[in-house]
């Protein structure tokens, strides 16, 4: 229940009254194992390295690549430099990104990754982030947005601000229900008061996960279009597709 809001007294009593009567009333399953009092329990936290990209891979062609490169053979299919996800899209992690617009609060287990903050200060030499929008159909006003809790986490590591320049029209769907023709179009624009600060900048897009790729690429192609120097993708999950097989 520690993701319900804190309320003490001197004595902590009425923090404690309080997730009784909500555990009471909306009792807490792990999205998982099933187990009664967690929203995902230790012991599946626990596991979560097993579900673990253990080396940087191509944007485009999903081999090893140093560094997260895109190949040289593998560019003229990409606007993105580099790109690196933590884990892939199985498993408990797909659970967890899966529920994350009921309890965007989830995805914290799968950023409490020492790895992951090395890496990404080694990788990316940022100059802006740029999250990835959601669709404003599913926006929930009274959650916190995953993607933001993401940004900010990567603001924290590689020291660098967060602009949202990008937005999907109202009519834009989720990726997950398109078919793979129509995700190569996905619905994104640039604010026009962001195109003068991100000309001759490096960017790094942020999203929660990558599919098929494409709403990375196209973001990328319109950053660039606009004047940005490099663009470079972080995601917590990668759906591989030997996954997806």
């Amino acid at each position: 229940a520690d993701e319900y809001p804190r309320r003490t007294d001197e004595n902590g009593r009425v923090d404690k009254l309080l997730k009784s009567a909500l555990n009471l009333f909306f009792p807490q399953f792990c999205i998982n194992c099933k187990r009664l009092g967690f929203s995902i329990c230790p012991d599946c936290i626990k596991k979560l390295p097993d579900e673990q990209i253990d080396f940087p891979l191509c944007f485009t062609c999903e081999n090893l690549c140093i560094n997260g490169e895109t190949h040289k053979v593998c560019k003229p299919k990409s606007y993105i430099s580099k790109f690196f996800a933590l884990y892939i899209y199985k498993g408990i992690t797909k659970k967890i990104l899966q529920a994350k617009s009921k309890n965007p609060l989830l995805i914290k287990p799968l950023l409490e990754n020492t790895q992951s903050i090395e890496i990404t200060k080694a990788i990316f030499k940022t100059d802006l982030i740029i999250p990835i929008p959601p669709s404003p159909k599913y926006l929930n006003p009274r959650l916190i947005e995953p993607t933001d809790i993401i940004t900010k986490y990567i603001s924290t590591a590689i020291q660098a601000p967060i602009y949202k320049a990008l937005y999907k029209s109202p009519l834009a769907k989720q990726q997950k229900k398109l078919n793979l023709s129509k995700r190569m179009f996905p619905n994104i624009q640039i604010k026009r008061e962001a195109i003068p600060l991100i000309r001759n900048k490096k960017i790094l897009l942020v999203d929660d996960v990558c599919t098929s790729g494409s709403t990375l690429n196209i973001s990328a192609k319109i950053l660039k279009s606009y004047g940005a120097l490099e663009v470079n993708a972080y995601t917590l999950a990668r759906d591989l597709r030997y996954n997806r097989a």
